[in-house]
């Protein structure tokens, strides 16, 4: 597939589905080395990696990433600050965004990123509008602007991770629209019930406007059965099921940049809170 206004062809086996990056902050697909190539060296270089089986819940520390893995799937979620606060340069305003495979097909995903520079598109591809969490009053979470310049920016705060009755349960709150004169706070609880994902954020203070955001990688199709819930279909024949309780949903249109110079069209799940109401999403295996 050739995207319009790019300059390379785009081929959805390169995304890097099956065990490929997640693309936080300015990750592009193609840049460093795969895993596969660093193993390789390492082991010619005498060094052993290890290969034991993932435990479900994994919190790699020094990023502040999280991984889980529980049924059919498996996410990355951002309960990370920026970056270090001394150069935070490649950051984007995602603070609690996350990416979801299924069966190691990409299903929810980060826009990426296309481009670097100055311009409008680097701008938005670094706001929160065009990452998997909530935007509140129409402003970016952290102060993104120039081709790489962070201002005022998200801390997150109050990270709680348990395993329970067979259940994975992890919530962070950040503090980055404190700024804002409502002063509200975003949190945002991931639930992991085997066959379903509970998706409840909360914001807390005064606020106009809420909307979270589910970005989809562009072989996913959304659909709606009613205007609450729907179905994302991976494959003709096999989909998953989608609900929302406390907002209104409605599918947009987006893009997806798993290379640089590559845009690719995709969907984009938009749901804006009622009133101070919890707005809860679940997705489940049909």
């Amino acid at each position: 597939m050739l995207c319009p206004g790019c300059s390379k062809a785009w081929d959805s086996r390169r995304d890097g589905s099956a065990g490929g990056i997640v693309l936080f902050n300015d990750a592009a697909v193609g840049i460093a080395a795969t895993t596969e190539k660093l193993s390789e060296y390492a082991a010619k270089l005498g060094i052993r990696t290890d290969s034991s089986p993932a435990l479900p819940l994994l919190h790699f520390v020094e990023t502040g990433y999280i991984r889980v893995e529980r049924g059919p799937f498996t996410a990355f979620l951002d309960v990370a600050p920026v970056g270090p606060d001394y150069l935070p340069g490649h950051a984007h305003a995602d603070t609690l965004t996350f990416e979801l495979s299924v069966r190691g097909q990409r299903v929810i995903v980060d826009s990426g990123t296309s481009c670097y520079g100055t311009g409008t598109e680097r701008q938005r591809q670094r706001s929160t509008a065009a990452h998997n969490t909530v935007e509140i009053d129409g402003e970016s979470s952290s102060e993104v602007w120039s081709g790489f310049r962070v201002a005022r920016r998200a801390y997150p705060r109050e990270l709680e991770m348990r395993e329970e009755d067979g259940e994975i349960v992890v919530a962070c709150s950040h503090d980055a629209y404190r700024r804002l004169p409502g002063k509200p706070m975003h949190r945002r609880e991931w639930r992991f019930q085997g066959e379903e994902i509970v998706i409840t954020d909360c914001v807390q203070g005064r606020f106009s406007e809420a909307v979270s955001r589910f970005h989809f990688h562009p072989e996913v199709r959304v659909e709606f059965t009613d205007s609450a819930e729907g179905r994302l279909w991976l494959t003709e024949a096999e989909a998953l099921r989608w609900r929302v309780q406390g907002g209104a949903a409605a599918v947009v249109p987006s893009s997806y940049h798993p290379h640089f110079g590559v845009s690719v069209p995709c969907q984009c799940l938009e749901i804006r809170f009622q009133n101070n109401h919890p707005q809860i999403t679940h997705i489940s295996a049909d």
